[in-house]
C-alpha cells in the first residue's frame, strides 16, 4: 500500500491537485485512491477559533483522527498536509511502518498563495502570514531533513497555479514511476 503525501503551504493548491490526481487516476488508469485532507480533519476536531488565528489543531486529536482515516480501508491514499514537522514525520513512519510513502512537495510563490487566500475566502485564510511563517520554520526544514535522510522528495513547481491537469498528470507519472520501481507486478 502507498501513501501519497502532499506537502506545501496553505493555499498552495494541495487539495485541488490531490482531488484532481484522485479523479484522473480513477478515470485514466482505473485506480481508486482515497483522498484524506488533514485541513478538513483539523476543522472537524477544532471547536474554537484557533485555526482562524493560524494555530494548529490539538496534535493528539489530529494523530488519532489520521490513524482512523488511514486505517478505514486497506488501500492507497492521498494525504494532504501531513506531516507538518519532523517529529510528526517520525511518528507517521513508526505508526504506519507497513506503508510506502511518496512525498510530493507543491512549490508555489508566496504572492500566489496570498492571492489564493484572498479569493478562497475560508475563515482561516486570514491567518495566511502566520501559516506562511509556520511552513518556513517547520515544514520546509522537515522536507529538507527528510531529503537529507535519504527519502526522496518529488518537487512539483506550480508557479502560475493555472494548469492543474498538467501538474496532476506530472504527479501521476511520478507516482507510477515510484510504484513500478517498488513492485513491477503491483498497481498500488
Amino acid at each position: 500500500m502507498f501513501g501519497i503525501i502532499l506537502l506545501g503551504e496553505s493555499c498552495s493548491g494541495k487539495s485541488t491537485i490531490g482531488k484532481t490526481v484522485q479523479s484522473r487516476l480513477a478515470t485514466n488508469h482505473d485506480i481508486n485512491v482515497r483522498y484524506i485532507s488533514t485541513g478538513d480533519i483539523a476543522r472537524q476536531i477544532t471547536q474554537d477559533d484557533r485555526l482562524n488565528k493560524g494555530m494548529m489543531a490539538d496534535e493528539e486529536s489530529m494523530r488519532s483522527a489520521i490513524i482512523n482515516k488511514v486505517r478505514e480501508e486497506d488501500t492507497t491514499f492521498i494525504l494532504d498536509g501531513c506531516p507538518r514537522f519532523y517529529e510528526q514525520y517520525i511518528w507517521m513512519n513508526s505508526v504506519f511502518d507497513n506503508i510506502r510513502f511518496i512525498y510530493l512537495y507543491i512549490d508555489v510563490p508566496y504572492w500566489q498563495i496570498v492571492e489564493r487566500a484572498r479569493k478562497r475566502g475560508r475563515s482561516d485564510d486570514d491567518a495566511i502570514i502566520t501559516k506562511h511563517n509556520y511552513f518556513y520554520n517547520n515544514t520546509l526544514p522537515m522536507i529538507e531533513r527528510i531529503y537529507r535522510d535519504g527519502e526522496e522528495i518529488y518537487i512539483h513547481h506550480n508557479p502560475d497555479n493555472t494548469d492543474t491537469i498538467k501538474l496532476a498528470d506530472d504527479i501521476i507519472k511520478t507516482i507510477v514511476k515510484v510504484e513500478s520501481e517498488e513492485d513491477e507486478n503491483s498497481r498500488f
